[in-house]
Protein backbone atom coordinates (compact mmCIF):
# COMPACT_ATOMS: atom_id res chain seq x y z
CA UNK A 1 0.00 0.00 0.00
CA UNK A 2 2.87 2.45 0.84
CA UNK A 3 4.73 1.98 -2.64
CA UNK A 4 0.88 2.91 -4.45
CA UNK A 5 1.56 6.58 -4.05
CA UNK A 6 5.17 6.15 -6.52
CA UNK A 7 5.04 6.21 -10.00
CA UNK A 8 5.44 2.91 -12.10
CA UNK A 9 9.05 4.18 -13.27
CA UNK A 10 9.85 4.53 -9.81
CA UNK A 11 8.88 1.56 -8.82
CA UNK A 12 10.87 -0.55 -10.92
CA UNK A 13 14.24 1.84 -9.70
CA UNK A 14 12.94 1.67 -6.35
CA UNK A 15 13.03 -2.70 -6.17
CA UNK A 16 16.31 -3.14 -8.82
CA UNK A 17 18.25 -0.99 -6.07
CA UNK A 18 16.64 -2.45 -3.04
CA UNK A 19 17.32 -5.96 -4.23
CA UNK A 20 20.88 -4.76 -5.20
CA UNK A 21 21.46 -3.75 -1.88
CA UNK A 22 20.53 -7.25 -0.75
CA UNK A 23 22.28 -9.03 -3.00
CA UNK A 24 25.77 -7.22 -2.09
CA UNK A 25 25.03 -7.79 1.09
CA UNK A 26 24.94 -11.93 0.83
CA UNK A 27 28.03 -11.00 -1.40
CA UNK A 28 29.63 -10.13 1.41
CA UNK A 29 28.85 -12.80 3.24
CA UNK A 30 29.69 -15.23 1.07
CA UNK A 31 33.15 -13.40 0.57
CA UNK A 32 36.31 -15.68 1.23
CA UNK A 33 38.89 -12.68 1.89
CA UNK A 34 38.57 -8.89 3.32
CA UNK A 35 39.93 -7.53 -0.77
CA UNK A 36 36.41 -8.95 -1.36
CA UNK A 37 34.68 -7.80 1.98
CA UNK A 38 35.65 -4.52 1.06
CA UNK A 39 34.98 -4.32 -2.41
CA UNK A 40 31.19 -5.70 -1.65
CA UNK A 41 30.94 -3.42 1.20
CA UNK A 42 31.24 -0.24 -1.39
CA UNK A 43 29.10 -1.38 -4.16
CA UNK A 44 26.26 -1.77 -0.96
CA UNK A 45 27.18 1.59 -0.19
CA UNK A 46 26.60 2.58 -3.93
CA UNK A 47 23.53 0.50 -4.31
CA UNK A 48 22.16 2.55 -1.73
CA UNK A 49 22.26 5.72 -2.82
CA UNK A 50 19.42 5.98 -5.03
CA UNK A 51 17.28 4.58 -2.19
CA UNK A 52 18.17 7.08 0.45
CA UNK A 53 17.50 9.88 -1.90
CA UNK A 54 14.34 8.54 -3.62
CA UNK A 55 12.16 11.11 -1.98
CA UNK A 56 14.10 13.47 -3.40
CA UNK A 57 13.84 16.12 -1.13
CA UNK A 58 16.01 18.87 -0.42
CA UNK A 59 16.15 17.19 3.50
CA UNK A 60 16.86 13.85 1.71
CA UNK A 61 19.51 14.89 -0.82
CA UNK A 62 21.55 16.67 2.41
CA UNK A 63 20.99 13.67 4.39
CA UNK A 64 22.46 11.53 1.49
CA UNK A 65 25.46 13.83 1.40
CA UNK A 66 26.46 13.24 5.08
CA UNK A 67 25.58 9.66 4.39
CA UNK A 68 28.09 9.05 1.89
CA UNK A 69 30.26 11.10 3.46
CA UNK A 70 31.07 9.19 6.58
CA UNK A 71 31.09 6.09 5.24
CA UNK A 72 33.27 6.61 2.18
CA UNK A 73 35.41 8.64 4.69
CA UNK A 74 35.62 5.63 6.84
CA UNK A 75 35.99 2.91 4.36
CA UNK A 76 38.54 4.41 2.31
CA UNK A 77 40.53 6.29 4.67
CA UNK A 78 40.80 3.43 7.53
CA UNK A 79 39.31 0.21 5.72
CA UNK A 80 41.26 0.36 2.70
CA UNK A 81 44.67 1.59 4.01
CA UNK A 82 44.22 -1.08 6.50
CA UNK A 83 43.08 -4.49 3.91
CA UNK A 84 45.79 -3.25 1.50
CA UNK A 85 48.10 -3.67 4.92
CA UNK A 86 47.52 -6.97 5.52
CA UNK A 87 47.48 -8.04 2.03
CA UNK A 88 51.35 -6.64 0.91
CA UNK A 89 52.45 -8.17 4.55
CA UNK A 90 50.27 -11.02 4.27
CA UNK A 91 49.02 -11.19 7.66
CA UNK A 92 46.18 -13.51 8.77
CA UNK A 93 44.73 -15.36 11.85
CA UNK A 94 47.42 -17.88 11.42
CA UNK A 95 50.66 -15.54 11.67
CA UNK A 96 49.42 -12.15 13.41
CA UNK A 97 50.36 -13.00 16.78
CA UNK A 98 54.15 -13.07 15.60
CA UNK A 99 54.04 -10.20 13.15
CA UNK A 100 52.24 -7.64 15.42
CA UNK A 101 52.24 -6.85 19.19
CA UNK A 102 49.50 -7.14 21.52
CA UNK A 103 49.33 -3.66 21.62
CA UNK A 104 48.93 -3.13 17.57
CA UNK A 105 46.30 -5.83 17.14
CA UNK A 106 44.51 -4.41 19.40
CA UNK A 107 44.96 -1.00 17.81
CA UNK A 108 43.99 -2.60 14.75
CA UNK A 109 40.74 -4.39 16.26
CA UNK A 110 39.59 -0.79 17.42
CA UNK A 111 40.51 1.15 13.91
CA UNK A 112 38.05 -1.52 12.45
CA UNK A 113 35.25 -0.67 14.55
CA UNK A 114 35.64 2.49 13.16
CA UNK A 115 36.36 1.87 9.30
CA UNK A 116 33.12 -0.22 9.18
CA UNK A 117 31.08 2.46 9.64
CA UNK A 118 27.99 0.38 9.00
CA UNK A 119 28.50 -1.15 12.19
CA UNK A 120 27.87 2.00 13.35
CA UNK A 121 30.14 3.06 16.40
CA UNK A 122 29.94 6.19 18.13
CA UNK A 123 30.83 9.15 15.89
CA UNK A 124 30.32 7.52 13.08
CA UNK A 125 26.63 6.31 13.73
CA UNK A 126 25.28 9.91 12.63
CA UNK A 127 24.95 8.18 9.12
CA UNK A 128 22.08 5.54 10.22
CA UNK A 129 20.10 8.49 11.52
CA UNK A 130 20.52 10.89 8.52
CA UNK A 131 19.62 7.93 6.18
CA UNK A 132 15.91 7.72 8.02
CA UNK A 133 14.75 10.37 5.68
CA UNK A 134 14.42 7.76 3.19
CA UNK A 135 10.95 5.91 2.88
CA UNK A 136 9.97 3.43 5.44
CA UNK A 137 11.05 -0.04 3.59
CA UNK A 138 14.28 1.86 2.91
CA UNK A 139 14.68 2.03 6.41
CA UNK A 140 14.03 -0.92 7.06
CA UNK A 141 16.46 -2.44 4.69
CA UNK A 142 18.93 0.01 6.60
CA UNK A 143 17.91 -1.25 9.85
CA UNK A 144 17.25 -5.06 9.91
CA UNK A 145 18.04 -6.76 6.63
CA UNK A 146 21.47 -5.06 4.41
CA UNK A 147 23.09 -2.13 5.40
CA UNK A 148 23.70 -2.61 9.13
CA UNK A 149 24.06 -6.50 9.39
CA UNK A 150 26.45 -6.28 6.69
CA UNK A 151 28.92 -3.78 9.10
CA UNK A 152 28.27 -6.93 11.38
CA UNK A 153 29.01 -9.47 8.77
CA UNK A 154 32.36 -7.59 7.91
CA UNK A 155 33.40 -7.69 11.15
CA UNK A 156 33.30 -11.38 11.42
CA UNK A 157 34.60 -11.81 8.64
CA UNK A 158 37.92 -9.40 9.93
CA UNK A 159 38.07 -11.05 13.15
CA UNK A 160 37.88 -14.40 11.07
CA UNK A 161 40.35 -14.01 8.66
CA UNK A 162 42.84 -11.81 10.16
CA UNK A 163 42.60 -11.75 13.69
CA UNK A 164 41.20 -15.70 14.68
CA UNK A 165 38.36 -16.02 16.83
CA UNK A 166 40.03 -18.12 19.47
CA UNK A 167 42.96 -15.18 19.68
CA UNK A 168 40.61 -12.49 19.49
CA UNK A 169 38.50 -14.36 22.79
CA UNK A 170 42.42 -14.58 24.67
CA UNK A 171 43.25 -10.68 23.82
CA UNK A 172 39.35 -9.94 25.22
CA UNK A 173 39.76 -11.75 28.10
CA UNK A 174 43.27 -9.84 28.72
CA UNK A 175 42.64 -6.54 27.87
CA UNK A 176 38.51 -6.39 28.08
CA UNK A 177 38.56 -2.26 29.03
CA UNK A 178 40.61 -1.25 25.60
CA UNK A 179 38.46 -3.64 23.70
CA UNK A 180 35.11 -3.12 24.56
CA UNK A 181 35.54 0.28 25.69
CA UNK A 182 33.96 1.60 22.00
CA UNK A 183 31.28 -0.24 21.68
CA UNK A 184 29.96 -0.35 25.41
CA UNK A 185 30.10 4.12 25.44
CA UNK A 186 27.85 3.70 21.86
CA UNK A 187 25.31 1.28 23.63
CA UNK A 188 24.95 3.42 26.60
CA UNK A 189 24.88 6.62 24.21
CA UNK A 190 22.39 5.16 21.64
CA UNK A 191 20.21 3.74 24.50
CA UNK A 192 19.87 7.08 26.23
CA UNK A 193 19.30 8.99 22.79
CA UNK A 194 16.39 6.08 22.16
CA UNK A 195 14.69 7.23 25.55
CA UNK A 196 14.86 10.82 24.55
CA UNK A 197 13.49 10.67 21.11
CA UNK A 198 9.38 10.34 20.30
CA UNK A 199 9.94 9.59 16.85
CA UNK A 200 9.38 6.23 15.88
CA UNK A 201 12.21 6.34 12.82
CA UNK A 202 14.58 7.88 15.32
CA UNK A 203 14.07 5.22 18.43
CA UNK A 204 14.26 2.09 16.23
CA UNK A 205 18.00 3.59 14.67
CA UNK A 206 19.45 4.33 17.98
CA UNK A 207 18.14 1.12 18.97
CA UNK A 208 19.85 -0.50 16.22
CA UNK A 209 23.51 1.07 17.02
CA UNK A 210 22.81 -0.08 20.84
CA UNK A 211 22.28 -3.44 19.57
CA UNK A 212 24.85 -3.83 17.13
CA UNK A 213 27.60 -2.92 19.13
CA UNK A 214 26.07 -5.30 21.89
CA UNK A 215 26.54 -7.38 19.04
CA UNK A 216 30.31 -6.86 18.88
CA UNK A 217 31.30 -7.42 22.20
CA UNK A 218 29.87 -10.67 21.32
CA UNK A 219 32.10 -11.71 18.89
CA UNK A 220 34.62 -11.69 21.21
CA UNK A 221 33.12 -14.15 23.57
CA UNK A 222 34.81 -16.91 21.84
CA UNK A 223 31.92 -19.17 21.63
Amino acid sequence: AYLKIIENSDIKKFFFFFNLSILFAILISLSQNMITVFINYELLTVSTIALVAFNKSSASNHSLKIYLFILFFASLIIFFPIVIYLDINNIDYSNISTKLTITETICLIILMMFAIAKSAAIIIHIWLIKAMVAPHPVSALLHAVAVVKSGIISFIKFISFTIGFEYAADLFTQYPVAIAAVPVITIIFAGIKALMKLNLKEILAFSTISQLNIMIIIIFSGD
